[in-house]
């Protein structure tokens, strides 16, 4: 009976978190000792936690994440967040230095379970602690969004990822510290890239391996020089993508459409230039803020004659096309996606 009473208390405070209902919630932990220890098994249960100056943010996959501020009002805040840490899999810093001592128990903890498998920081994370906290994980880490400045020596010689997010601010430096990913995301990368002088001797012998690049921009513009850079020192590059957002300043549709066409005949025009290996497929996706206005797909399939239309997916028009290199000797894919 104990046991069932145990699970019945569980199931009532899991209502009652989800509920986002914080009032109720703590007074029913701190109603008896059984609900207390219910309680305590409910937050050592949280796969996601976020740490911020004043709050924090915990709950599960495909669960409601609730917001808990460290202040007056919600005085055992503070209290509660000490029994989270035993199934973290998913872990953001945005706040390392004014919370190190509030925090460093839950980093304990998260080390010793080693179960980690995405983490994300912010620019204001501080690198020693990457350094050190990081390579603990190097068996289960899979997914690190982190700035470019972040990367380092020891990242790179320690982490083997599935996925790596780069955010670039003005300068290309982290392939200096590239680990080991599968496939790389470069937020707002090509400015930087367009900048970027390679140095042979400082380039991480891990972007040759390197099978997919994914560039995140809000405006997209490209050179031959850009795009031969990519080609050359990521070169078992199998997928190249780009992701261009349409803002809500975009309202107008022949504003929108011009964005559009001119974003593809620049990319099509560099990727026709001689002595370039384009990787095997190439696909441009644009996607938009909800004020932003897209052309109907009767519009677009006028416009992309030649290519085929995929229907298997009705949040975006896709169309697609094979096209032949500069010296027609390989056939690559060339798509497009546009959100609808």
């Amino acid at each position: 009976m104990a046991c069932v009473n145990q699970d019945l208390l569980f199931d009532i405070g899991k209502l009652l978190f989800e509920d986002g209902n914080r009032k109720d919630f703590f007074k029913f932990a701190l109603s008896g000792k059984e609900p207390f220890q219910a309680m305590k098994k409910y937050f050592s249960t949280f796969t996601i936690l976020e740490l911020y100056d004043n709050y924090y943010v915990i709950g599960r996959e495909e669960e409601k994440c609730l917001t808990y501020k460290f202040r007056n009002d919600e005085p055992h805040s503070k209290f509660l967040l000490y029994h989270v840490g035993n199934c973290v899999q998913k872990l953001h810093i945005k706040a390392y230095f004014i919370k190190r001592q509030l925090y460093q128990l839950l980093f304990d903890k998260i080390v010793a379970k080693k179960q980690l498998i995405s983490f994300s920081a912010a620019p204001s994370c501080d690198t020693t602690f990457l350094n050190e906290f990081l390579p603990k994980f190097s068996s289960t880490l899979k997914n690190v969004i982190i700035p470019n400045i972040k990367m380092t020596r020891i990242l790179r010689d320690t982490l083997n990822l599935d996925t790596l997010t780069i955010s670039c601010q003005s300068f290309f430096s982290f392939v200096s510290f590239c680990c080991k990913t599968s496939t790389l995301v470069i937020n707002n990368g090509l400015l930087p890239l367009s900048k970027w002088i390679p140095d042979s001797d400082k380039i991480s012998p891990f972007l040759s391996s390197i099978k997919e690049i994914t560039f995140n921009e809000t405006e997209f513009h490209i050179t031959v020089a850009s795009l031969f850079k990519i080609t050359k020192y990521f070169s078992s590059l199998e997928s190249l993508n780009f992701i261009i957002s349409i803002e809500e300043s975009v309202s107008r549709v022949a504003t929108t459409e011009r964005k559009i066409k001119w974003s593809i005949a620049e990319l099509v025009e560099v990727m026709n230039v001689k002595n370039i290996l384009i990787p095997e497929k190439v696909t441009f996706f644009f996607y938009k803020s909800i004020k932003a206005t897209i052309p109907d797909l009767c519009h677009w399939k006028k416009y992309f004659i030649g290519f085929d239309y995929d229907e298997t997916n009705s949040d975006f028009y896709c169309f697609r096309k094979l096209y032949q290199t500069a010296d027609s000797s390989q056939t690559k894919t060339f798509e497009i996606q546009i959100a609808n």
